[in-house]
């Protein structure tokens, strides 16, 4: 954790002083086309179609820093579509502090010891009360497993000199310009594999998500490159996810994702924000 921490310190001094990380030598020869990239990003995609991560998370936010065991499960349904995710909060002894529960489309949140349990549509906002990131199911599990976020098809692909990588920019699936879709996002990728190695999501001129990964590796010799440390930095809250082991690929209950409330507890609707 404290080397993730020097790094991201050291990338955070960079961008204040306005030094160059170049991370990757510029390809020779001809760059790849859009197409090209968002074939290998479509393609790395579904190589991952399922991941279970033991981390360890640091929050930064409201005042507060605080430090977890956090177990993440992930699948995509045969379709491809409607992401399913499950956060698991655990004591060091493994016991579920707060549990939350998306099958792509609602979800469910409860706390230990609360007497109610939150339920709604899985827009953003409700899916990231236990992991602060705002994203949708789809994107949120791309985001975790170093997947760079779906652009649209009109995505501009170019090489950035400072960073040293592609460079992808161009509006979220379904935005549009002007003031009341205004969604853009720029993707740093690696020449190599197309994992992320910075997102960027603007609204207007103003950034509200920045995804940083720190580290790569490889699980095994059939999947491709899974990132170790991701640094999150929302507009209110700074997360640091830690991944401590790793498994993709694993045939996992579908029931396991099935939105849930405890016996005993009182379902409460949110509505999305």
């Amino acid at each position: 954790m404290r080397r993730a921490l020097l790094a991201s310190l050291s990338l955070l001094g960079c961008y204040l002083t306005g030094c160059c990380a170049h991370r990757f030598e510029r390809p020779a020869g001809p760059l790849p086309t859009t197409t090209a990239a968002l074939d290998a990003i479509a393609a790395r995609r579904v190589a991952i179609p399922s991941f279970e991560f033991d981390t360890r998370l640091e929050f930064f936010g409201d005042g507060k820093r605080l430090k977890g065991k956090v177990g993440l499960l992930g699948r995509r349904p045969p379709t491809g579509e409607g992401a399913q995710l499950r956060f698991e909060a655990l004591t060091p002894s493994d016991d579920t502090l707060a549990l939350l529960i998306t099958d792509g489309a609602r979800f469910s949140s409860h706390e230990r010891g609360a007497p109610d349990c939150l339920t709604g549509q899985a827009c953003p906002r409700n899916v990231a009360r236990l992991l602060p990131i705002d994203l949708y199911p789809d994107a949120l599990y791309d985001a975790l497993t170093g997947t760079p976020l779906a652009v649209a098809t009109d995505a501009t692909l170019s090489w950035d000199d400072c960073e040293g990588t592609l460079r992808l920019d161009g509006l979220r699936p379904g935005g549009a310009p002007g003031k009341d879709n205004p969604e853009r996002v720029t993707l740093f990728l690696s020449p190599i594999d197309y994992s992320a190695i910075r997102t960027e999501i603007r609204r207007g001129e103003e950034v509200v998500l920045t995804l940083e990964y720190l580290d790569y590796a490889t699980p095994n010799s059939n999947a491709p490159p899974l990132p170790t440390t991701i640094r999150v930095h929302g507009s209110t809250a700074e997360l640091e996810i830690d991944v401590r082991e790793a498994f993709l690929g694993e045939a996992i209950d579908a029931n396991l994702f099935v939105p849930t409330c405890p016996a005993g507890t009182t379902p409460r609707e949110l509505p999305c924000q």
